[in-house]
């Protein structure tokens, strides 16, 4: 009996693991938030690999993460999309904000929040994408938190569709 419990403890640990580590995929795709928009910049979460790609071709050049590696499978996260924005040719910045479902973890959530906000309202025409996991809590405080700054009305979250990423000039660039 000892031992089916460690196997079982085992294999639900894997698949748990499995499936955090891939955001993209069931059952985490059913919860992550939609990509919106103030300008230029982009909300949403955790890009997955052929979101790089989608990310490419509107003409984004800058990711900031809001993961904390902290947290070790978003220490995971953060070292792949690392390697993927060098590999897009993308700048990329970090400020952690450990949070769990909105609930803040480390006491520097605040002044992250504030830095993160402070740099990204210097880039007037850059177009960066700001995430955080699930791209709900982090990424709508950032977006919220911009919104105020600028003077713009808090808007619900809306889908940006595949038909609107056309629209932009960048989309039909070659992806290098």
């Amino acid at each position: 009996i000892l031992l089916i419990i460690i196997i079982g403890t085992f294999l639900l640990l894997a698949i748990a693991s499995w499936i955090i580590l891939r955001p993209g995929s069931f059952p985490m795709a059913l919860e992550r938030g939609p990509v919106s928009q103030i300008g230029n910049l982009y909300f949403g979460p955790y890009p997955t690999d052929d979101e790089f790609t989608k990310l490419k071709k509107i003409g984004i050049k800058r990711i900031v993460s809001l993961l904390d590696e902290r947290i070790p499978y978003e220490h995971i996260l953060l070292n792949r999309e690392k390697e993927l924005a060098e590999k897009f040719h993308m700048e990329f910045n970090n400020f952690p904000m450990a949070s769990l479902f909105d609930h803040h973890l480390f006491s520097d959530y605040q002044f992250q929040a504030k830095e993160a906000v402070d740099i990204l309202l210097q880039y007037s025409t850059e177009m960066i994408y700001i995430h955080c996991y699930l791209g709900k809590h982090r990424t709508q405080f950032i977006r919220n938190e911009i919104s105020k700054r600028k003077g713009l009305v808090i808007e619900p979250l809306l889908p940006l569709s595949d038909e609107d990423i056309l629209k932009y000039k960048d989309a039909e660039k070659q992806i290098p």
